[in-house]
């Protein structure tokens, strides 16, 4: 068809040329280009096809507070563009119509995934569309938890089973890395809800949402929500706008823009839309109307990235639900590490949680001592690290000391140097690491200093609270045990005092693994939810099974193979895949007995757990 339309303009314009240019007449040559100049009109709309109108319930795009979207810096900022195009973040939120759906980056569809103990069917009517969905209403479903609010609820009624049967429209999709998460509309003017599977990028299939979450079997399910939750972080300046209910949500970017750390770029690309004012300010060092982040000092810098990356509510509810953080992000602010809009919250004030109206336990969100536990939240640890804390000008760590939106790889945004951080400051321990840290070289700063002890996707990742290892510590588990993990705590406790003081800790041999139980063994078995989902991946860490072997590690993942928790039994079963392509020795450590077993499992903190990431 376009091609034909190609050849018909062609000849036209061959024709109506000719006819012109050897008329003697003015007026036959007039009426003869107006003719073309019809022709061309009619020609181009039959040659456009019309956009299907954007699917019921997705954001519209506002250009509120002096935003205009990242498609505005492309033209002046190239490699910066193209750098930040090849990240996680921007692809944090996008247009269901926008992906493939070819099996490769999303799934192939059409798919039929059972969840919930019902079937959802998952379709793309054309290409180009976004997909629909045929299934249990999840806005039904959500209104049916929030009336049975009774603490009497019966754990075991599955508020999907009444649910009646809808096709509904899929606008939006979140995540790019580990996976996708699904939002279904539910017509004109009420708010996304999320549906209850996952697609696993790696996998390369759907999973039930409760597998994917930590979260116990009886448990309801939760039926996350965009407009009021998600939004937040996952979209550049968001505005629910919502009313008696009912949503006129917009964004100014879908996903992490180039204005969520750079803010509003109004002002910026209308000075310097001319060149001579471009030019100057290249020659002359002019400040600018947009921020830097690199520019920044280090608590300034991190307070952006904290805008997402911190466990917070909203400061003023209900300004929030009418806009958003936006008049938030146009003032000045409070100083770091307050958040413009936003109360972070800590483990020491409860009372400040509770009187905002968060229904999360705090124990679901903050270890013990205060450390963060979810994933997604590093904010949250830096600022009680004495890196941050104590340091002063470029002596302050930051997120910006490690991580780097446009010079680093996608996967995490680590700086190649990122270690550079510490040597920095430690040169001394630098200059000998070994002494310092009586471990092999490849043992590194973080490893002891930022354990991989917060939960989030399935794996635990490092804590970004920097302490110095405590052996003693079990909530959150010790840096120490996390590799060591077939010895006792009495090894543990006096090793590390042999390591921090040499010179005041008597030359005792220290006690066999065999005078007392594994910590780490014990912990896998006997610990919270969170602790098992953390320790049935340090224990197939390289570290830890060329110390204790593969018959270990396997013995404690079978005993966690039936654990209670769905996700922790997935983690479990990766694990398991891992450890036998593994090379390490088989037999190093004698695995904990079938009694041994049974006895940790009878001491397990079976206390519920449902970790909001």
């Amino acid at each position: 068809m376009t091609s034909l339309l190609a050849g018909l303009l062609f000849v036209a314009t061959l024709g109506l040329a000719g006819f012109a240019l050897f008329s003697r007449e003015r007026s036959r040559a007039a009426a003869a280009l107006a003719l073309f100049a019809t022709t061309v009109a009619a020609l181009s709309a039959l040659s456009r096809s019309p956009s299907p109108p954007p699917p019921q319930g997705t954001p519209e795009v506002h250009r509120s507070g002096g935003y205009i979207g990242s498609g505005s810096c492309r033209e002046c900022h190239p490699s910066e563009y193209a750098s930040h195009a090849r990240t996680y973040h921007r692809t944090m939120t996008r247009k269901a119509a926008e992906l493939a759906w070819d099996g490769q980056s999303s799934p192939q569809l059409p798919a039929r995934i059972e969840a919930e103990g019902r079937i959802f069917d998952l379709t793309r009517p054309a290409p180009g569309a976004a997909p629909t969905v045929t299934g249990p209403s999840m806005h039904d479903v959500a209104r049916r938890i929030l009336a049975d609010s009774s603490e009497e609820r019966d754990s075991r009624s599955n508020p999907f089973q009444h649910a009646p049967v809808v096709t509904r429209s899929v606008p939006l999709v979140t995540g790019s890395h580990h996976y996708l998460a699904f939002w279904v509309e539910d017509g004109d003017g009420v708010e996304l809800r999320q549906l209850p599977f996952v697609y696993l990028l790696t996998e390369k299939a759907f999973a039930p949402r409760r597998e994917v979450f930590l979260m116990p079997s009886h448990t309801p399910p939760h039926v996350a929500r965009f407009n009021g939750a998600c939004i937040q972080c996952h979209t550049v300046a968001g505005m629910p706008a919502e009313q008696d209910g009912r949503f006129d949500t917009k964004v100014a970017d879908f996903g992490i823009g180039c204005e969520a750390c750079h803010g509003p770029g109004r002002k910026h690309a209308e000075k310097y839309r001319s060149p001579l004012a471009r030019l100057h300010a290249r020659t002359q060092d002019t400040p600018s109307e947009y921020q830097s982040p690199a520019r920044l000092p280090a608590a300034d810098s991190s307070v952006l990235c904290g805008q997402c990356h911190s466990y917070f509510v909203p400061s003023d509810p209900d300004k929030w639900w009418e806009s958003g953080f936006l008049s938030a992000s146009q003032d000045t602010g409070p100083p770091p590490p307050e958040l413009p809009g936003r109360t972070l919250l800590t483990w020491e004030q409860p009372e400040v949680a509770q009187s905002l109206g968060v229904s999360r336990d705090l124990g679901t969100i903050f270890w013990d001592d205060g450390t963060v536990l979810v994933g997604g939240r590093e904010y949250n640890g830096l600022i009680r690290s004495a890196c941050y804390e104590l340091g002063e000008g470029d002596r302050k760590l930051g997120c910006l000391s490690c991580h780097s939106m446009h010079n680093a790889d996608p996967v995490d945004q680590l700086k190649v140097n990122y270690e550079r951080a510490c040597v920095d400051c430690h040169a001394g321990l630098a200059r000998s690491p070994e002494s310092h840290s009586h471990h092999p070289q490849e043992i590194g700063c973080v490893d002891c200093h930022m354990p991989k002890t917060t939960y989030a996707l399935m794996k635990a990742i490092r804590s970004h609270r920097i302490t110095s290892p405590r052996p003693q510590a079990t909530k959150p588990p010790n840096a120490c045990v996390l590799c060591h993990t077939s010895e006792s705590k009495e090894w543990l406790e006096k090793g590390w005092d042999r390591l921090s003081a040499p010179e005041a800790t008597p030359p005792d041999p220290l006690p066999a693994p065999a005078e007392s139980r594994p910590l780490g063994g014990y912990l896998s078995i006997a610990g919270s939810a969170v602790t098992r989902a953390i320790m049935a991946r340090a224990l197939v860490e390289p570290f830890a099974l060329a110390q204790t072997g593969k018959a270990y590690a396997r013995t404690l993942l079978d005993a966690l193979a039936d654990d209670p928790y769905p996700v922790v039994r997935r983690i479990t079963a990766s694990a398991l895949v891992k450890l036998e392509a593994s090379s390490a020795p088989e037999l190093r450590v004698a695995p904990p007995s079938a009694a041994e077993l049974s006895a940790w499992r009878a001491e397990r903190d079976n206390t519920d757990q449902v970790v909001s990431e």
